[in-house]
This record gives C-alpha cells, sequence and structure tokens, in this order.
C-alpha cells in the first residue's frame, strides 16, 4: 500500500502567497486559471513545456495584440505558477486537481480492462465534467 500524498492547490497558495500585491494576486489568478484551462483542455502535463505551448498559442497571437504591462505580468504569474510547481514537486507534493486526478484513474481503470485510448480519453472527460 502506498502513502497518500499531501496536495497542493495553486488557488489557495496563490491566495496565501505575501509577496504580491492583491492587484497583482488578481492579475494573476486570471492568467493562471487560463492557462489552467487551456492545459486541461489539450491535456498537457503541468510544467514549462505546457506553458510553452500555451504562450506561443494564445498569448502571443498575431490577430489579438497585447500590451507591454500585460505581457510582463502574465510571464510573472506563469513564472509563480512554475516556481510553485517546482516547490509542489521538491515536496513530494501531488499538485494535480481533481478532475486531473479523476482522468487518471479513468484512463488507467480502462487500461487494466483493455479498452481503446480513444475510449479511455472520452471515459475520462466525462469522469472529470462530473
Amino acid at each position: 500500500m502506498s502513502a497518500i500524498k499531501s496536495r497542493c492547490c495553486w488557488r489557495k497558495d496563490l491566495a496565501e502567497f505575501r509577496g504580491l500585491t492583491d492587484r497583482e494576486r488578481t492579475g494573476f489568478l486570471l492568467v493562471l486559471e487560463w492557462f489552467e484551462n487551456f492545459r486541461l483542455r489539450n491535456e498537457l502535463e503541468a510544467g514549462r513545456d505546457a506553458a510553452k505551448v500555451f504562450w506561443r498559442s494564445e498569448v502571443v497571437r498575431e490577430d489579438r495584440p497585447r500590451e507591454p504591462w500585460q505581457l510582463e505580468q502574465w510571464q510573472d504569474a506563469i513564472k509563480w505558477y512554475l516556481d510553485w510547481l517546482a516547490a509542489c514537486t521538491e515536496a513530494g507534493s501531488d499538485h494535480r486537481s481533481l478532475p486531473e486526478r479523476m482522468r487518471a484513474s479513468v484512463y488507467s481503470a480502462c487500461s487494466r480492462r483493455g479498452l481503446a485510448k480513444r475510449t479511455k480519453q472520452c471515459y475520462g472527460a466525462w469522469a472529470s465534467r462530473y
């Protein structure tokens, strides 16, 4: 039997983080929600690679010019998230959200039953939505 890992929640940690003003915290929350939704929708593993894909496809788009202050704030938010992720990994904590954990559990159960990859993805998406 494996030991239960402690779970980290970036929203809770962001709310309790003392190094930010309320305005920065609100801005970080906005971009990190955007990033997390993008990451979960595209089933990307949390980390630097997902942040790069997000930045290229969502933030620096030619059809949407961004203000320099936005890019700076969003960059700081992603950096904070990646530092938080590294701290969770170092502490041995599970950083995944409940929908991610549900999706992984369903995927694992479906794998044991020998179901097709697309079926596993579909069932996992259903479970994570409910």
